[in-house]
């Protein structure tokens, strides 16, 4: 879990280095809610393997929640370079959260 700001919100990260996929989720600032979001997507720069790279996370739609690609709380971004580490980190370069936007998020997982 990373603060965003001072108590306004909480990011999730979850990583999967066996398929490769980095899953975020956007929470409120007692991480009870998830907040949804109107983006179309999350860039991240990663350090990877040779250098940092960018990996990009789109909305994933979730039909138990109404959450649709444009209206949703989880990002997830999946890239076959993930695979080679069984850890990540990097930085959100830029996160919109209602009326705030957060920038250079750092994250280190596990």
């Amino acid at each position: 879990m990373i603060e965003l700001g001072d108590h306004e919100g909480n990011v999730e990260l979850v990583f999967d280095s066996v398929a490769g996929k980095l899953t975020l989720y956007v929470l409120d600032a007692h991480a009870e809610n998830f907040v949804r979001l109107p983006l179309q997507a999350i860039p991240v720069t990663a350090d990877a393997p040779g250098g940092p790279k960018t990996l990009v996370l789109k909305p994933v739609p979730n039909p138990a929640t109404g959450e649709t690609p444009g209206n949703t709380s989880q990002f997830e971004g999946v890239e076959e370079w993930l695979k080679a580490s069984p850890k990540v980190a990097g930085r959100i370069q830029e996160l919109p959260v209602k009326s705030k936007t957060y920038r250079d998020i750092a994250f280190q997982l596990p």
